[in-house]
């Protein structure tokens, strides 16, 4: 009881008896995806593999890897004309594989 059965071996060698209890759990697979992102000024394009589960905010960490300096600096992300919430996940923002997401600053003059 509370075995994980190994697919790879026969009913014998996962122990399974008559009568015994199977319960299925389907494990769904998350899709890997691109994105690109460029800033207005085309100056930054860069294409990002992703997982449509995960939150934009580590579709934008692995940005600031590639260019840290953008980490201090006030901005949005705006794809297919929809501002992007950092907060909820690639498929929750409507992102699709190969979509194109502007980065852009806030500029503020003084």
């Amino acid at each position: 009881m509370g075995n994980i059965i190994d697919i790879e071996k026969t009913i014998e060698e996962n122990n399974i008896k008559d009568s015994d209890h199977i319960i299925i759990n389907e494990i769904e697979e998350d899709e890997e995806i691109n994105v690109n992102i460029t800033t207005s000024d085309q100056s930054i394009n860069i294409s990002i593999k992703c997982q449509k589960n995960d939150k934009f905010k580590v579709l934008e960490y692995k940005l600031y890897e590639k260019y840290p300096d953008l980490k201090n600096k006030k901005h949005y992300y705006i794809c297919n004309g929809n501002m992007i919430d950092i907060e909820k996940t690639i498929e929750q923002n409507k992102i699709i594989d190969n979509d194109k997401i502007l980065y852009n600053n806030f500029e503020l003059e003084v």
